[in-house]
């Protein structure tokens, strides 16, 4: 078929082999003059935009084959396994499906030791990442780790050392023993609600570790798990006091262990850190909450001198939260207000961790 003057679209695989598509479109126009120029118009108009439907879709698809290319993988049943990445680097964007069926797991070594990826984008269809299949790395600097997440297996991102935030969905229940082990630029992590053991020596030697937030379900975490994080300054956590095994937070000396109102099982120290009540709350029963000198304010209490950050956003759950002010609650007291209240139609405003 000749396919000359066809609009095209050009990209290039892992092989680096370079990919065409084309669509000739043919517009058929009528030979009387009966039918008006408004009808042929939207004729023409509902073609050419079929056409373009058409090349989009197979652009997309081609796409996702060349990004299949990049892995090696099994099947097993109705799920893929990526065993391998053979692709250039840079951003891995692993697909939700491979010879259309659902990428469910990544194996044991999948990507050990690759040193040109910079990025990992996993879909919301994986639910288990294999031992040491990161390990070293040494480039990888974000990794996005979906919802349906269950488990991250042992080593699995050690020695990622230009790693620099982690957060974990609801749904991850086990952080694997040395799991990210020497992630040195490691600098926070958020573990979600599901998480509820971290193994041993999970965090060992991640110097720049600064903060970390964990989950309501976290019953246990394992020897040595945040061994040698002389970086490390706060630990918040959200739900009862877990069970810790020896050496918890050996040569970490430097954190305060913070805890939520209403949880069991904390006294005033944690496997060797101090313990601090973490209960701010802004006081809408005073006479300081309100418009005063044509800014909106509030008063804010709770346990003296323990860091807060006050955030806004415009509309719940459709904007992202702002900081506003990062301080301490000195003696337990703070007034809060607001200069630019009357820039917005509405605001809400929270006390979260810094």
């Amino acid at each position: 078929m000749d396919t000359a003057g066809a609009p095209a679209e050009l990209f290039r695989n892992a092989a680096g082999k370079t990919l065409r598509l084309a669509v000739t479109f043919m517009i058929f126009l009528p030979a009387s003059t009966s039918r008006s120029p408004t009808t042929t118009r939207r004729k023409m108009k509902t073609t050419i935009l079929g056409s373009l439907v058409l090349t989009s879709t197979l652009l997309l698809t081609a796409l996702a084959a060349a990004e299949s290319t990049d892995y090696t993988y099994t099947i097993t049943g109705n799920a893929v396994t990526v065993t391998g990445y053979r692709g250039p680097g840079g951003p891995a964007n692993i697909p939700d499906a491979i010879d259309g069926l659902p990428v469910t797991r990544i194996a044991d070594r999948a990507f050990f030791g690759c040193t040109t990826i910079t990025s990992v984008s996993m879909p919301g269809t994986v639910t288990h990442v294999g031992d040491y299949a990161f390990y070293s790395c040494i480039r990888l600097a974000s990794v996005d780790l979906p919802e349906s997440l269950t488990h991250i297996g042992e080593g699995a991102f050690s020695r990622c050392t230009s790693l620099t935030d982690l957060k974990t969905g609801d749904g991850l229940a086990n952080i694997g023993d040395w799991a990210f082990y020497g992630c040195s630029k490691l600098v926070t992590t958020g573990i979600g609600d599901g998480v509820t053991n971290i193994g041993f020596y999970a965090f060992y030697s991640c110097s720049d570790l600064y903060k970390i937030t964990a989950g309501r379900g976290l019953n246990h975490i394992g020897w040595y798990a945040f061994r040698e994080c002389p970086g490390l300054n706060s630990m918040y956590f959200e739900g009862n006091a877990p069970a810790t095994d020896t050496g918890v937070f050996y040569d970490t000396t430097n954190a305060t262990v913070y805890f939520r109102p209403g949880t069991k099982g904390w006294g005033k120290s944690f496997a060797g850190l101090p313990t601090v009540l973490w209960n701010p709350q802004i006081r809408s029963d005073g006479p300081l909450f309100g418009v005063r000198s044509n800014q909106f304010g509030f008063a804010i209490t709770g346990t003296p001198d323990i860091p807060i950050v006050v955030e806004a956003c415009i509309r719940l759950g459709r904007t992202p939260w702002e900081a506003l002010q990062v301080c301490t609650l000195t003696n337990g007291f703070l007034y809060f207000s607001d200069p630019t209240w009357t820039n917005h139609h509405s605001r809400f405003y929270r006390i979260a961790s810094p």
